[in-house]
C-alpha cells in the first residue's frame, strides 16, 4: 500500500464519523416517530393523568356521591325550569342525543323509597362494593375489568341513587377508555335517574364534544341551570367547555366570552387548561392573548398579591 493511499484512508475515518453524528438526530426522528414508539406513548400517557380534556368532573374513588347534588327546592325548580324550556315532545333513544329528558322527574323511577330497609342496605353494600373493586381494578390498570365488574353487576340494583352511581362511574371509564359512544350512553342512563345533575350534564358535554358533536354538547350545556350552581369548579368546568365548544364551531366573542367567565371562577385552572387543542381557533386573537397574560401576571404575583 502506498503512503498517500494509507493517508487519505486516514482522513476519512473521521470525516464518515461526522456524518454518522449529523445523521444520529434525524434517524432518531424517525425511530421516535414508528408505529410501535407511537403505541408506547400512547400507553404511557393512558397510564397517567385518569382523564382526557375537555375535563370529566370526575369521580373519586370512594363510594360518596361523585358531583354535587341539589336539594329537593332546587330539583323542583329545576323541573320547572326543564318542562318549561324543553324543545322536543319525545325521550332520547340510542345513543344519539337529541334533548335533556325534561319529563323524567315525572316519570314513575325505582327509587330508595321502593326498598324496604333490609333490601335497601343490602343494594347499598353491594353498590359499595362494586365501585371500591372497580377501582382496585383501575388503580392496577386493567380497565376492562373495571368495566366488567360494573356492568356485570348494575343488574341487581334497583334503587335509582344507586344506579344513578354505577351509571355516572360507568361513564367515566368508558371515557377513559376511549369508548365515548358507551360513555355517552351511561351518561345519559344517568341523567335519566337524576336529571338535576350538573355536574353530569357537563361531563356528557365534555363527552359529546370529545365525539365532534359540538351542537349536541351545546344543547347540553344550554340545559346545566347555572345559576342554580354554587360550586366554582363545577362552574369553571360549565364555561371552560362552553369555551372549546364555541371555539370548535367558530364563534370567537362567544368562546372568548366563556373564558372570561371560567377565568372569574378558578383563573388557575383556565391557565393549566388553555393548551387544550380545542381552542386553538381562537388562540391568535388579541383578547386570547390579553387573556392568557394576565393569567400569567396573576400566577407570578400569587394569589395573595393578586388580590
Amino acid at each position: 500500500m502506498k503512503y498517500g493511499e494509507s493517508k487519505s484512508k486516514v482522513t476519512a475515518v473521521p470525516s464518515i464519523i461526522l456524518q454518522l453524528l449529523i445523521a444520529f438526530p434525524f434517524l432518531a426522528v424517525i425511530c421516535s416517530a414508528s408505529p410501535g414508539s407511537e403505541k408506547k406513548e400512547a400507553s404511557s400517557a393512558a397510564a397517567g393523568t385518569p382523564w382526557h380534556h375537555p375535563p370529566l368532573y370526575y369521580l373519586p374513588g370512594t363510594n360518596r356521591p361523585v358531583s354535587p347534588t341539589l336539594d329537593y327546592r332546587q330539583r323542583k325548580r329545576l323541573s320547572l325550569y326543564q318542562l318549561s324550556s324543553r324543545p322536543f315532545s319525545r325521550q332520547p333513544t340510542g345513543t344519539t342525543f337529541l334533548s335533556l329528558p325534561t319529563i323524567t322527574a315525572l316519570a314513575p323511577q325505582p327509587s330508595a323509597t321502593n326498598l324496604t330497609y333490609p333490601l335497601l342496605d343490602l343494594e347499598r353494600r353491594r353498590t359499595g362494593m362494586l365501585l371500591e373493586n372497580s377501582m382496585e381494578a383501575y388503580r392496577r390498570g386493567d380497565l376492562q375489568e373495571a368495566i366488567q365488574i360494573l356492568e356485570k353487576g348494575m343488574p341487581q340494583i334497583t334503587s335509582a341513587d344507586l344506579r344513578f352511581r354505577l351509571c355516572h362511574r360507568l361513564g367515566a371509564f368508558h371515557f377513559k377508555a376511549r369508548n365515548y359512544v358507551k360513555a355517552a350512553f351511561y351518561m345519559k342512563r344517568a341523567l335519566e335517574l337524576r336529571p338535576g345533575n350538573p355536574a353530569l350534564a357537563c361531563n356528557l358535554a365534555a363527552t359529546q364534544m370529545t365525539m365532534g358533536k359540538v351542537d349536541e354538547a351545546l344543547q347540553t350545556l344550554s340545559y346545566i341551570p347555572v345559576s342554580l350552581i354554587t360550586d366554582s369548579n363545577l362552574l369553571f368546568s360549565v364555561y371552560f367547555n362552553y369555551a372549546c365548544a364555541y371555539a370548535l364551531k367558530g364563534e370567537v366573542e362567544a368562546a372568548l366570552d366563556s373564558l372570561d367567565k371560567a377565568a372569574g371562577y378558578d383563573p388557575e385552572a383556565l391557565l393549566a387548561s388553555v393548551g387544550d387543542l380545542q381552542l386553538d381557533p381562537i388562540r391568535d386573537h388579541p383578547r386570547f392573548r390579553r387573556l392568557l397574560s394576565a393569567l400569567e401576571a396573576q400566577a407570578l404575583l400569587g394569589p395573595q398579591e393578586s388580590r
